[in-house]
């Protein structure tokens, strides 16, 4: 009987671990979930795979960098052949025993542009003097003139210029005796061919030197007192009496 028992109370406390052990294992798999672990690093190459599978490579551009900056030759054409200068100079030459001088201002307007040369107008108006003993002349001389101006350098830094000039000038021709002295009225009318050289010293001036090739001059003289006027006809050119050497100060006014 006793035995019988004690057969029942094992079978009973075995059938209790039993139940406690199923009970203790189902709580802890509810409390603490089973996961895979994933590194931080394998997340990020994920994702950056992912957001290139969006883009079509076939036809991302990038942008052409000549499209962005411009090119230096077109940089040199803006300084070297702006739209509009202005010119202010001065010049000395000699005539025959005769000092020769000038104060000159001018406008110039681009015509036309090219690769490497521009063309230009301009208007300008230059005051004359000389002075030969008893002599002395003063000029007002109006003149247009149309050049060409060509880069002859590699970095186009240098350029000749080179077209004709028209002038009309009026003004007198003082003279001096012992007695007393006489003034003429005196025209002038010139036809030249002009040469000669610009340097580019900065992208807003420059500094010319410029003379006459070959000019024709023609002079009459009225006296003041009256009586018959006296005509004159000349051509000079180059280093050669009546011709003037001019230097200029370009400002570059600005414009395409």
């Amino acid at each position: 009987m006793k035995t019988k028992q004690f057969k029942l109370a094992l079978s009973m406390l075995f059938l209790l671990s039993l139940s406690v052990s199923l009970y203790s294992q189902s709580d802890f798999q509810f409390k603490i979930p089973s996961y895979e672990p994933e590194s931080v690093i394998d997340k990020i190459t994920a994702d950056v795979k992912s957001d290139l599978s969006i883009i079509d490579l076939d036809e991302f551009e990038v942008a052409n960098i000549d499209d962005i900056v411009p090119e230096p030759q077109d940089a040199v054409q803006t300084i070297l052949f702006i739209r509009s200068m202005m010119a202010l100079g001065a010049g000395i030459g000699f005539g025959e025993n005769e000092f020769l001088w000038c104060l000159h201002a001018a406008y110039y307007m681009r015509l036309m542009a090219f690769s490497r040369s521009a063309l230009y107008a301009s208007l300008g108006v230059a005051y004359n003097g000389g002075d030969l003993d008893t002599y002395k002349t003063s000029l007002v001389d109006m003149q247009l003139k149309i050049l060409m101006f060509t880069a002859i350098s590699k970095m186009m830094e240098i350029r000749l210029l080179y077209g004709p000039m028209f002038a009309y000038g009026f003004g007198h021709q003082k003279y001096d005796y012992s007695g007393g002295s006489n003034k003429d009225k005196l025209t002038q009318f010139t036809v030249a061919l002009i040469v000669g050289f610009q340097l580019m010293l900065a992208s807003s001036w420059s500094l010319a030197l410029q003379t006459n090739l070959f000019a024709y001059q023609s002079q009459t003289w009225k006296p003041e007192g009256g009586g018959s006027e006296i005509k004159n006809d000349t051509t000079f050119g180059l280093i050669n009496k009546n011709n003037i050497f001019a230097l200029s100060l370009y400002f570059h006014l600005g414009g395409r």
